[in-house]
């Protein structure tokens, strides 16, 4: 089974990850994909209490409150074990 963890605050761009996620894990079934989505970084640091660490983490690099990259260093500091990716997009519609 490989459990990924996706973090992102914008909406638009969490469900576009978890539909590509989802094609992916119904085309690739032998690899057991599990994936929870996450709107920030407190939230999915408290699921690891429940959860444990996911496989991969897939961070948005700017979020409110901590930056994905801090998230990084907190994911790490439970296991060093994850595969941390980051992304980030700009709306250029949101930025006027």
């Amino acid at each position: 089974m490989l459990k990924i963890a996706i973090c992102d605050d914008n909406a638009r761009d969490r469900e576009r990850i978890a539909e590509d996620l989802r094609a992916y894990a119904a085309a690739h079934g032998e690899y057991g994909i599990e994936f929870a989505v996450y709107t920030s970084a407190f939230e999915m640091l408290d699921s690891f209490e429940d959860t444990g660490c996911p496989d991969i983490a897939l961070l948005d690099i700017c979020m409110p409150h901590m930056l994905g990259t801090e998230l990084a260093r907190e994911i790490l500091g439970h296991s060093e074990n994850t595969d941390i990716i980051f992304r980030s997009e700009e709306h250029t519609s949101e930025l006027q």
